[in-house]
């Protein structure tokens, strides 16, 4: 089938044009129709705008899927919300960009410059529309989603050599597998898993039995969108395109201010701090340790264009007489209400959230119990991913159980006893105190936990039940038992 060509400056009209319409009202050729007898249909919003806005037929070619001034140009519909973490951000990408199926027994066989991947990524026209809802909705849901905008997407010279140094290591570790293994065809479920912590911009979604598909990570797919709608962000002097570059420059900086005090870090670095905040090393301080050591101006790491596609979490840790200890830590917000609607555990928001996540642990010696912790001595970094068995053993049994309640209507929010018999009440605001049947951390390794402001603001509704915004968390102690297993990562 014969594919559309366009010059450049008729699309840009056509594109303008349709910023700020809904889907359906840029829908000429009706194609909203199909939802009339289909609740789901996978890609509707691209195919709205590949064959309403642009007037092209549905496409199944292997080729791009426009020709623009004689260049072959894929075209990428996706949504993008309003975040609910890292709010400084206008949009987050909501999912990864999907770009072309992983063909295994074909991909050992390319070169990437001239592979079915890059021949598909190398320019992208990207259309992006607001997935203008707090849950998921079926096909016909789309329609009143606004388009936000477009972009004309080419990578940087850093960037292609970061995508080919990923598509490297999928092409190898697939090329292993036929040379080691009689039937490779029954490890390609591993390919997922398997290279999670080796890779910067690309992972491969988890189809399998069905052969899997090559996705730029979300967090580099908001990233991109973001620099669109003008954000700018700092950059590092250091050359980093692969993770072994990145964590080279943690063992060099871990050499380099290994030994020093985190007080006389902070005198270094100019970093004020409260004689109550000496007390403790916060979250905000390690991470202005973190940019300064990394020489950025940046206020917040994400700002950092690295550390926003490798989607950092920094952390620091305190080594006592006893081991390694860290705090339990915050992930993500979750949407509970959504969770009904998810049907596989890799396809959830709790998976593919916590699939990009990098933890950047800084460790800190304490000197001794009781001690503050601006006298702790700096140890060095560790990067560190969560591994495959924690995801599907404790992720997924969390996932699982919340999924459950919703799906079975059993969500509980009761009131809080003392063992006397009395009410628990705020001590801010005198409210009762409530507590809600969600996985808990005397149970689970991720668990969740309300956040809000005093106990008046329960900002959350479900079935009549009022309660605080809910993030899923994973217990320190678990984060610092990583850190002792994998001493060499």
């Amino acid at each position: 089938m014969a594919r559309l060509e366009f010059n450049r400056s008729e699309l840009h009209k056509i594109l303008e044009t349709s910023i700020d319409k809904t889907l359906e009202e840029v829908d000429t050729n009706k194609v909203f129709n199909r939802t009339l007898t289909h609740k789901k249909i996978t890609g509707i919003a691209g195919d709205v705008i590949e064959q309403s806005l642009l007037g092209s037929p549905a496409n199944s070619s292997r080729k791009p899927d426009l020709i623009v001034d004689g260049v072959d140009i894929e075209l990428k519909t996706t949504g993008i919300r309003k975040p609910k973490r890292n709010k400084q951000y206008e949009y987050e990408a909501k999912e990864p960009l999907t770009i072309t199926a992983v063909s295994p027994e074909s991909l050992i066989e390319e070169e990437f410059y001239t592979s079915h991947f890059w021949k598909k990524a190398e320019n992208l026209l990207m259309v992006y529309y607001e997935y203008a809802s707090e849950v998921k909705v079926d096909a016909a849901g789309y329609r009143s989603f606004p388009i936000k905008g477009y972009d004309f997407h080419r990578f940087s010279n850093d960037e292609i050599e970061t995508l080919k140094n990923d598509w490297e290591i999928i092409r190898d570790y697939i090329r292993d597998l036929h040379q080691s293994s009689k039937n490779p065809r029954e490890h390609y479920h591993t390919l997922s898993s398997a290279l999670r912590d080796r890779l910067m911009f690309l992972d491969t979604s988890p189809k399998y039995p069905n052969p899997p598909r090559f996705r730029i990570k979300r967090a580099v797919v908001s990233n991109m969108v973001n620099k669109r709608l003008g954000k700018q962000y700092d950059h590092i002097d250091k050359k980093v395109t692969t993770i072994e570059q990145f964590k080279e420059e943690l063992k060099r900086l871990s050499s380099l201010y290994g030994g020093m005090k985190a007080n006389d870090l902070m005198t270094k670095f100019g970093i004020r701090t409260s004689s109550e905040s000496q007390k403790t090393i916060s979250k905000s301080m390690t991470e202005k340790i973190i940019i300064h050591m990394f020489e950025a101006d940046s206020s917040r790491l994400n700002d950092i264009d690295l550390f926003s596609k490798l989607n950092i979490t920094a952390k620091s840790v305190t080594l006592t007489d006893s081991g390694l200890n860290t705090e339990d830590t915050k992930l993500f917000p979750v949407d509970l209400q959504n969770l009904a609607y998810e049907e596989r555990f890799e396809e959830s928001d709790f998976f593919s959230q916590l699939n990009e996540i990098h933890f950047l642990f800084a460790i800190f010696k304490i000197p001794e119990r009781g001690s503050n912790r601006s006298d702790s001595t700096f140890v060095g970094f560790r990067l560190q991913s969560l591994s495959s068995e924690l995801f599907d053993r404790e992720l997924k049994r969390t996932w699982t159980d919340v999924r459950t309640l919703m799906i079975e209507d059993k969500l509980e929010v009761r009131k809080m006893y003392k063992k006397n018999g009395q009410l628990k009440l705020s001590p801010k605001t005198n409210v009762p105190q409530t507590e809600t049947n969600l996985p808990k951390s005397k149970d689970y390794l991720f668990f969740m936990r309300g956040s809000g402001s005093d106990a008046t603001k329960k900002t959350l509704t479900i079935n009549g039940l009022e309660l605080y915004r809910q993030d899923i968390w994973i217990r320190g102690r678990e984060l610092s038992k990583l850190l002792i297993d994998n001493p060499s990562q």
